[in-house]
């Protein structure tokens, strides 16, 4: 690993090593940004050689595939990992830090505005861009975009090579009481849907009893399984590739189709490149597809 200028370097990289679901081939290089006056430099060096660039968060909501990714893969990190109360009710987070962990924040600190956000696994930069609810509480959003780091009101952000730095966050201070108990209310599977899935959340049922009343929980391909206690997800048990998690995960919506009538649609993201497009042979080609049922 190198370490130059708040840039932590890591050459040829395997993915698996930095990703939530533990698959993804190599890339060029993997940074983390631990300092802001350090992104620039990144980002010039990398126009300067023309080598793509791709931000990563936490990828609770994204598996890298098996192929890697081309040219480099970064990560935020110390200077936007950061959570700091600057006014009486102003808070400065950064992109990188977990969602669970602002909402732990301001709620020990008794501030509300943030419960309904506390099931959201991944990183505030990842939220900000996917989830609603941020509207109405980001006075500013500090975000890249076209070489510079700007900040605007998050509704007026826009333009597809842009990310997130941080946000700036005007919250109401509230009964303790009150805030815990609707935080409990949010994080109870009993009450509401579970906390994350791998499909969008349906309408008139709770995605947990869909899947367990197909008989779906513990069946596994190879290295990968849908768990008992949360079926909406998946496990990778070690080893476990991105390609066997895709086809369980799609043998798992045919078979709800098949058995309940429920089409469910897949909320998780793919990044990166196919083994079969890489080596130009069909995967089905080289091994037989396993049974799963």
């Amino acid at each position: 690993m190198i370490h130059d200028d708040g840039l932590a370097v890591r050459v040829l990289e395997p993915l698996s090593a930095h990703t939530a679901w533990r698959t993804g081939g190599r890339c060029a290089a993997f940074v983390t940004v631990h300092r802001r006056d350090a992104l620039k430099t990144l980002l010039r060096d990398c126009s300067a050689v023309d080598w793509k660039w791709t931000l990563v968060g936490a990828t609770t909501r994204t598996v890298i595939r098996d192929g890697g990714v081309k040219g480099v893969v970064f990560r935020l990190g110390t200077d936007f990992a950061k959570i700091e109360r600057v006014e009486e009710d102003v808070w400065q987070v950064g992109a990188a830090v977990p969602v669970p962990a602002i909402v732990a924040a301001t709620t020990a600190a008794g501030f509300t505005g943030l419960e309904s956000l506390a099931h959201i696994p991944g990183s505030v930069g990842a939220s900000l861009l996917l989830d609603d609810g941020w509207n109405e509480l980001a006075e500013q959003v500090q975000h890249f975009q076209r070489n510079a780091e700007r900040s605007a009101p998050l509704e007026e952000i826009s333009g597809r090579k842009r990310f997130f730095l941080g946000a700036t966050l005007r919250l109401k201070r509230d009964d303790p009481k009150a805030i815990r108990k609707r935080l409990a209310k949010v994080l109870d599977p009993r009450e509401s849907q579970p906390p994350h899935s791998w499909y969008e959340r349906p309408t008139k049922f709770k995605i947990r009893q869909i899947i367990s009343s197909v008989q779906l929980p513990q069946v596994r391909l190879r290295r990968v399984e849908i768990p008992i206690q949360a079926p909406e997800m998946l496990v990778n048990l070690g080893g476990g590739t991105s390609e066997d998690m895709a086809l369980l995960h799609k043998s798992a919506t045919e078979r709800v189709k098949k058995a309940r009538g429920i089409e469910l649609d897949s909320c998780v993201r793919w990044l990166g490149i196919r083994i079969a497009q890489q080596s130009g042979v069909s995967q089905r080609a080289k091994t037989k597809e396993p049974k799963i049922w």
